[in-house]
């Protein structure tokens, strides 16, 4: 069973400060408070150092997918390694034929969507999220209930189970009416782990539907 933690990075108000909230979703191997509260405390300082000013509230939630791949160690603030699916051995997640348990996953976040303003997935997290955005045509419309306004996509790769429906978005019709929400992808040229060509694979099928808010 999954569970969360919520930081605040600015108090929200009344007076109509604008209350962002950005759910994120941790790679394999890690947990929702170690994401939350070391791998991304330097961009949430940067952010409120930005914005401090701005009026603007930006609330960080973190889940914990539900299976447990390492135990916790002795080593302070350390919950173990989570992952959002199990896979066989040496099999990867750009090349694999099934995703063991995702639903269960897919459960965790839809039910979280409706509070939330922006997915931040990283690695495993980030392929949810592709996963998600290929099963649910309602994601793409930012003016329904429960869908964000934006996703950002660090370290992505091809959800291969979902091929069919990925490479689907690519030729459908998208009504002129519906408000597409805003993208970003962060890719490195040097990672080991999601190589960059499967990103520019799931960001160019994006691009091709027209699905990139420009």
């Amino acid at each position: 069973m999954a569970t969360s933690t919520t930081s605040l990075n600015s108090n929200s108000s009344n007076n109509g400060d604008i209350d962002i909230r950005i759910l994120c979703l941790h790679g394999k191997g890690g947990n929702g408070e170690q994401f939350i509260n070391k791998s991304l405390q330097p961009l949430r300082s940067m952010i409120d150092k930005r914005c401090k000013d701005n009026n603007i509230s930006f609330h960080w939630t973190a889940i914990t997918a539900p299976y447990q791949i390492s135990p916790p160690t002795n080593k302070e603030d350390d919950d173990g390694g989570y992952a959002w699916w199990t896979m066989p051995p040496g099999v990867r997640s750009y090349n694999a034929k099934e995703y063991i348990g995702f639903e269960s996953s897919e459960d965790i976040v839809m039910e979280k969507l409706p509070t939330s303003d922006i997915i931040l997935g990283h690695s495993q997290g980030a392929i949810l999220t592709a996963a998600l955005l290929s099963k649910h045509d309602t994601l793409w419309n930012t003016t329904l209930d429960g869908s964000p306004m934006g996703y950002i996509l660090n370290g992505v790769a091809w959800p291969n189970p979902f091929s069919k429906a990925l490479n689907s978005l690519a030729t459908q019709e998208i009504n002129n009416s519906v408000s597409l929400p805003r993208m970003l992808f962060v890719m490195g040229k040097e990672d080991n782990i999601n190589p960059i060509e499967s990103a520019m694979q799931v960001h160019d099928v994006y691009k091709d539907g027209n699905l990139m808010y420009q």
